[in-house]
């Protein structure tokens, strides 16, 4: 399902503008992160799997039998999906380890739909509680991104490796 830009609009003029709000290029940390004016928040309601080179804190998952940086397969697919275009995203008042969480928009489409519809993200269900239920069943069903092959859910990754 497609979230409209007429619920979009509904959504942004609803609530007052807050300090979190932005709107125009972003860049993209991970596949569920944004950066705007240098400070990271996380995309609301998923949860893609890590890359984080400098760190070396990359999230492999498997896929016809062999090893694959999936976090950063994420990454670099949604930075092309994003390329030269423009983000709206709105604070939810939610803050997730120093990071506002917002929900964001790429030309009327609710980007985290898009995350997880080609299948860079797991829908976090604690806290979407299934809005994304449906991208990520067409995503399995069509086996794309992590869903060519097995990959741990990024927050039991995290656990295991912190």
């Amino acid at each position: 399902m497609i979230k409209t830009v007429a619920t979009i609009t509904a959504l942004l003029f609803a609530l007052p503008a807050s300090a979190g709000d932005f709107q125009g290029r972003v860049q993209l940390k991970d596949a569920d992160g944004v950066v705007w004016d240098g400070q990271d928040h996380r995309v609301w309601g998923i949860d893609a799997p890590e890359c984080n080179k400098q760190k070396k804190y990359i999230q492999y998952c498997t896929r016809n039998g062999k090893k694959w940086a999936a976090g950063c397969d994420a990454t670099n697919a949604m930075r092309s999906v994003i390329a030269d275009r423009t983000m709206v995203c709105q604070d939810t008042g939610k803050k997730t380890y120093g990071r506002q969480v917002v929900k964001c928009w790429l030309d009327g489409e609710d980007f985290a739909a898009t995350v997880v519809r080609m299948g860079w993200a797991f829908e976090n269900t604690r806290y979407s509680k299934g809005y994304y239920t449906a991208e990520e069943t067409e995503a399995k069903e069509a086996k794309r991104g992590i869903w060519a092959g097995t990959c741990e859910k990024p927050w039991d990754w995290r656990r295991a490796n912190r």
